[in-house]
């Protein structure tokens, strides 16, 4: 049976959720596919179906991690006054339980190792391409 392709784009989405996720909480290489997939609810074998490879996985789980990121920190700056916009931000970036949730967490913290070890190129372009936070004080 096809799926139409709002079905198609919602699977789309759940994988690249899912991916995000995973790739922070177990690194990009020690993540499968066939985990993940499974993970996501689906077989390996539909992995194609969405994407080109795993790199482009890659890079997209990362950009939907980076704004999710950009957009808590937003909501923090951006909530009633009681404390300083910018230091809320910093107190909820340090605080232990974004700390403990790696896979909710800093996708660059999580990340940063196998960006630096250079085998994730896209990894490495998307660090130069995400987007600032302004912060009100």
């Amino acid at each position: 049976m096809r799926k139409s392709r709002q079905e198609a784009a919602e699977t789309r989405e759940r994988i690249v959720e899912v991916a995000s996720a995973e790739f922070r909480r177990n690194g990009v290489d020690a993540t499968g596919l066939a985990n993940l997939m499974a993970v996501a609810g689906l077989t390996h074998g539909g992995f194609y179906k969405h994407f080109d490879s795993k790199e482009q996985l890659v890079a997209e789980s990362l950009e939907l991690a980076a704004d999710s990121m950009v957009d808590a920190i937003g909501q923090v700056v951006s909530a009633p006054p009681n404390k300083d916009g910018f230091q809320a931000a910093v107190d909820e970036y340090l605080s232990a339980g974004h700390r403990d949730g790696v896979a909710d967490g800093c996708p660059f913290v999580a990340l940063g190792s196998e960006v630096a070890r250079g085998g994730h190129s896209r990894l490495h372009e998307h660090g130069r391409h995400a987007r600032p936070v302004s912060c009100r004080t």
